[in-house]
């Protein structure tokens, strides 16, 4: 989940245990009022003090045809943390996963319900962003908003670019 305070924003964490948290590991996004731990800084915050607007899920999507998975035409893209391409790279590579059991063309089956193939951005023929927000404009969501926009691919690549974990 994501927040933006003041325009910044932050990975946001709901936990019963150590409560509402903002998480980044940019140091230029914190004051005196973060703790660090494991290379991240933190800090609890509360609605009443702090100026959240939005609390939101991003999901990366592309349209992709596979040889084997005819079925599906959209996919979530998973971005891959330790990808050995740069981002901008035309051969840069995103994880898709389907509940199926495949294991031919690409396809890896990590288990019965779930196999996973890494395709290039270049054999995607669309890209999408989809906003899920259980927080938008200082109002709860319940049922939870979704915001969907088709964008170029330079417009995802930047998005994808800014929310990398080495930049939240």
């Amino acid at each position: 989940m994501y927040t933006r305070i003041n325009g910044t924003i932050y990975r946001y964490i709901d936990s019963e245990v150590q409560g509402r948290l903002i998480v980044t590991s940019d140091r230029k996004k914190t004051d005196s009022t973060f703790g660090m731990k494991e290379g991240y800084y933190f800090r609890t915050i509360s609605n009443a003090t702090d100026q959240i607007k939005d609390i939101y899920r991003l999901e990366f999507w592309v349209d992709y045809e596979d040889k084997v998975i005819k079925d599906e035409k959209k996919w979530i893209a998973n971005i891959k943390r330790f990808s050995k391409y740069d981002i901008y790279d035309d051969d840069y590579a995103v994880e898709i996963s389907v509940s199926k059991r495949c294991e031919i063309d690409g396809w890896t089956m990590f288990d019965p319900f779930l196999s996973t193939k890494d395709i290039l951005l270049s054999d995607c023929t669309g890209f999408y962003l989809k906003y899920i927000y259980s927080k938008k404009e200082n109002v709860n969501c319940a049922p939870s908003i979704v915001e969907e926009f088709k964008v170029d691919k330079s417009l995802f690549l930047a998005t994808l670019d800014q929310y990398r974990i080495d930049r939240i």
